[in-house]
């Protein structure tokens, strides 16, 4: 689309998502879309925590959450995608990670090997 925008069905009405460009587009998407991935709940359950800003990709980009499992003291990190749809997705294993360093490092080798 001319416009960078992806258009999708959502209970039979066609919403209109933006590229996102960060992470509040990103937010706003996935509300667009009814879904809750970034719901106040659904954070506080995993007491999931926004960690980087959006790695834009022409498929929409990668960021990095992190979560503290119930009964566990540290944070792990988690690299997460979104698409132009709107949906969130994890790359790899959930908490794979124990530095947003390490997660980090991840999505730019993600990146780089989508230059080649």
């Amino acid at each position: 689309m001319a416009d960078n925008a992806c258009v999708v069905t959502i209970s039979s009405r066609e919403v209109r998502l933006p590229k996102p460009e960060n992470m509040a587009d990103v937010v706003r998407n996935n509300e667009a879309i009814e879904h809750h991935y970034f719901s106040q709940r659904n954070m506080a359950f995993f007491e999931s925590k926004i960690e980087t800003e959006l790695y834009v990709t022409p498929d929409g980009g990668y960021f990095v959450t992190s979560e503290r499992a119930p009964y566990s003291s540290g944070r792990k990190y988690t690299v997460r995608s979104a698409t132009l749809h709107g949906r969130i997705g994890t790359v790899g294993k959930f908490q794979q990670y124990t530095s947003r360093e390490d997660a980090e490092n991840y999505i730019r080798e993600i990146i780089k090997g989508c230059e080649k």
